[in-house]
């Protein structure tokens, strides 16, 4: 069985992450108002056979809050950023409610960084502003 402890915790450019187990990494966005701590129980299972990385988008849970217009620009660019820090190079996705719109539009800007595009959505929508990518 693979260790599952704390790998990893901390904060990059105000994002406050965990990073738990070995493997292939799994990556876990939560909706509005939530934090990287609603997913404990997927963690403490999933972290037996992957790596799991949950964050704690900006303005909720341990994360600095940022001045932006375009909240879904600054997400995608703070999880690039994230995974480029962690050296991951492609992740399977799971996105709940916002999350998962942040996860459907990551996808799309960033196909390469998706595990075969690999994602898992829960209670999301995906018709989203912007309407197109030029409107990002």
């Amino acid at each position: 069985m693979r260790c599952h402890s704390l790998v990893q915790q901390g904060w990059l450019d105000g994002l406050f992450y965990e990073v738990r187990g070995q493997g292939e990494t799994i990556l876990l966005l939560h909706g509005i108002g939530g934090s990287h701590t609603m997913f404990k129980p997927q963690v403490t299972s999933l972290s037996k056979h992957y790596k799991t990385v949950t964050v704690d988008l900006n303005g909720n849970g341990n994360s600095e809050s940022v001045k932006t217009k375009s909240y879904l620009t600054t997400h995608i660019k703070c999880i690039l950023a994230l995974m480029d820090h962690l050296k991951i190079k492609r992740a399977i996705l799971v996105g709940l409610s916002y999350g998962g719109i942040i996860t459907q539009l990551f996808a799309i800007i960033h196909p390469d960084k998706v595990k075969k595009m690999k994602m898992i959505l829960i209670d999301t929508y995906s018709r989203i502003q912007p309407k197109n990518l030029y409107e990002l």
